[in-house]
Order: structure tokens, then C-alpha cells, then sequence
């Protein structure tokens, strides 16, 4: 693999050999800009043409073979800059939706038929999910708790029972073992195309989530396409001169844990206090796979009591969390409809005041009432939301820094 850049790190060109062949994929920009219009690889007969609006946002992607229009993507961002809704050939086949603080709370695919709840705990990764039938959200198909420790996802919970990760410098997931010892491996492109593996685990590259058919990363902040090596769009926080390009077009030793600003992963690693891959992965000892997954088994002993310990503490509170979660967004939408049908007929009250009627009137009236405590019970449960909030995050604490300090697990024996 060759990559050929500019002098602000787009992408020119990508040489890759396949025995005696070398394909070549170039890479088109705006004038003046670093938005890209344009991939074409000749040798496949194939061209993907993009779009954005005014923010930067990518707003389409075209994927032509043959000089005929195979498939169209079409991305929707709100007013925030935050992506909503991905359209497959005019059919939506995601949507998203976000809290307060700018994280995905739920998630709607229509692939799959599924929809995910996350709950966050004290950092920008989930700690528990819920799973719906989309449509059906009564009982979850299932519920998935992580344990994370040293920044790190090192363990996962679900129907299935326990699973261990392994995961490399970048916080890529390597290996997955279960509690009988049966592991799965993933290898990625440098970009982070999924090489192969488990298609069944979502958390890969760089431990962030891949969102399936629609080729994107959820990296909090916005999302990545690992296929360009971009993120769809423009950095936040304008970090650099290209606002788009991953690290800085060096995956290999940047990571960027939150879509706002690459970070030296080795210095991540050493500033680690709890000694988790920095010393796994430069540890001469720690060469071959199998002795890597039978020197760590006594501390994923470990971890399993400390997994079940997590979930019987926090699971009940954050379940309650979830279901009151679900019930603001039922009466936000309620109230939403409520508010539309009061225009409607105010605007109709003053055109045509001698035909509204007294049952109009009692309609109105009872609208009115019930939009006054939507608002009041709305109101309720977001002000006990925070403090429930408070309260979880300082539950989550007693795992990271305070009354379990004396349980945390060692990687190292």
C-alpha cells in the first residue's frame, strides 16, 4: 500500500499491488478547499462522487460503475452539525439521536431492524446498551454491559455470558475471548478497513463503533469513513490546517478518541497508571497470541467477578434511567403534536371566529391542559434525570478511584 498526499494532507493517490498489477486510485478536491469531490479507480471502472453543504458536511456520496449510478447515499445533518439520518437510495437505513451533551443515545437501523439505547457513564463511551426489535419496546432483545478500565474496553456482558478483549496500541479490538476459552481475531488496513473477523462485534477500530452497512465509525464528536481515511465532517474544534483527515494521515501512531483532536498513542499508553497494552505489546515475552491469551486468564478471572459486581450495582439504575429516557421522548413527541394542532386552530380561530364551535372551544381547552402537564411531568423527570445522573456517575467512581481501588485487576501477573 502507497498513499500520495498535498501539502496539507489530502489524499492524492493510492497504489496498490495485487501480484504483478498495481492499482491506482486517485482522489479530486474543490479548488482551494480540502473537500473532496471525487474518487476514481480506472482499473475497476469506478467513480464515487461526494457533496456538502455549506458547514462542510458530507451530504451525498455517489458510487458509479460502469458510467452508470449504482447506489446513492444521501447523509442529513440538523442545525448542530450533528448527523441524523443516512438515506440509501431514497430509503433511510439509519437514524440518530442525541442527548444534551452531544452523545448518541439511540440508535435506529433499519438494516438490521434493531434499536440500541447507550447509556454513558463518567466518559464518551457507552456502558450499557439496550436492544430493540425496532418497532417493539417493551422487552429488549438484549442488554449489554461493559467494563472499561484504563480508558480501555477490557471486558463486555451480555445474553451470551462474559467476553474479554484484546486490543492493541491504537485500542483497536484484536481478539475476543469467551468464558470457554473460543476466540475471534480482526486485522484492519491502516485506515481502519475491517480486514475480516467476528462482523458480529460492533467496537473495532480504535474501540470505536462501526455503524455496519453504512461504512462509518461513530467517533462521538462525528463520524469517520475509514474507506477515504476522513471524517464526514469538519473538525469542531478546527484543530490543525485539514479538517477532515484522520490523526493527520498517521493512524499507525495517532489516535483520536473523540473525533475532535489526535493524540500520541504511546504517551497515552505510558501515562496509563494502571499498566494495560503499553506493557502487553512492548513486552518481549508477550509475542505469541496463545501465550498472550493463557498469561492473562488469571486476570480475566478476576475481571469476571468484578463484571458481575458492575452490573448487579449499576444495571438496575440505569435501566430506570433508560425506560424514563424513552418516556420524555414519548411526551416530547406528544407535545410536539399538541403544540402543531394549538397553531392550527388559533390561526383558524381568528379567520373564521363564528365557526368555532363550543365543542372547538372544549377541544382547545382540554389540549391546552393536557400540553401544560406534559410540559410539568417533562420538566419533573429531566430535573430528577440530572441527579440521578450525579448520582450514577459517582456509583461509577467506586470502580475507577475510589472504594474498589483495592479490586482494580492487573493485566500483569
Amino acid at each position: 500500500m502507497t498513499y500520495v498526499y498535498d501539502r496539507v494532507g489530502n489524499r492524492l493517490e493510492y497504489w496498490e499491488k495485487a501480484g504483478d498489477t498495481t492499482k491506482v486510485t486517485t482522489y479530486s478536491y474543490d479548488p482551494g478547499t480540502n473537500l473532496l469531490r471525487q474518487i476514481s479507480n480506472p482499473a475497476e471502472n469506478r467513480v464515487v462522487n461526494y457533496s456538502y453543504d455549506n458547514n462542510g458536511n458530507m451530504t451525498g456520496k455517489q458510487i458509479v460503475e460502469n458510467g452508470i449510478v449504482v447506489t446513492n447515499y444521501e447523509y442529513i445533518f440538523n442545525g448542530l452539525s450533528q448527523l441524523e439520518q443516512i438515506k440509501l437510495d431514497g430509503s433511510v437505513m439509519a437514524k440518530y439521536y442525541y442527548d444534551h451533551n452531544g452523545l448518541r443515545y439511540k440508535k435506529v437501523d433499519n438494516v438490521t431492524n434493531k434499536t440500541t439505547i447507550y447509556i454513558y457513564g463518567v466518559g464518551s463511551e457507552p456502558v450499557y446498551e439496550e436492544i430493540y426489535n425496532t418497532g417493539s419496546y417493551t422487552t429488549p432483545v438484549d442488554k449489554v454491559s461493559y467494563l472499561n478500565m484504563g480508558g480501555r474496553r477490557v471486558a463486555r456482558k451480555d445474553s451470551d455470558g462474559i467476553s474479554y478483549y484484546y486490543v492493541d496500541h491504537l485500542g483497536s479490538r484484536r481478539i475476543v475471548m469467551d468464558a470457554a476459552g473460543n476466540r475471534t481475531y480482526s486485522d484492519y488496513a491502516p485506515f481502519g478497513l475491517d480486514f475480516g473477523g467476528d462482523s458480529s462485534e460492533r467496537y473495532k477500530f480504535t474501540g470505536k463503533e462501526d455503524d455496519g452497512a453504512t461504512g462509518l465509525y461513530y467517533y462521538n464528536a462525528r463520524y469517520y469513513d475509514p474507506e477515504i481515511g476522513r471524517f464526514i465532517s469538519e473538525d469542531p474544534v478546527k484543530d490543525g490546517e485539514n479538517w477532515w483527515v484522520y490523526c493527520g494521515n498517521n493512524p499507525l501512531k495517532y489516535v483520536d478518541f473523540n473525533g475532535l483532536k489526535p493524540q500520541n498513542c504511546s504517551e497515552v499508553l505510558k501515562q496509563d497508571k494502571y499498566r494495560t497494552e503499553y506493557d502487553i505489546w512492548h513486552n518481549p515475552k508477550w509475542v505469541a497470541v496463545d501465550s498472550l491469551v493463557g498469561l492473562l486468564a488469571p486476570a480475566f478471572a478476576a475481571l469476571e467477578v468484578l463484571v458481575n459486581t458492575f452490573t448487579e450495582d449499576i444495571d438496575p439504575r440505569i435501566v430506570e434511567f433508560s425506560e424514563r429516557k424513552a418516556f420524555i421522548n414519548e411526551a416530547e413527541d406528544k407535545l410536539s403534536q399538541i403544540n402543531t394542532t394549538l397553531r392550527y386552530m388559533k390561526e383558524f380561530m381568528v379567520s373564521d371566529p363564528h365557526l368555532f364551535t363550543d365543542i372547538s372551544f372544549k377541544v382547545y381547552g382540554d389540549l391546552v391542559i393536557e400540553k401544560n402537564y406534559l410540559e410539568d411531568e417533562i420538566q419533573i423527570n429531566k430535573e430528577y434525570d440530572l441527579k440521578e445522573i450525579e448520582r450514577t456517575k459517582e456509583a461509577f467512581k467506586k470502580y475507577t478511584e475510589g472504594e474498589y481501588h483495592d479490586n482494580r485487576v492487573e493485566f500483569l501477573p
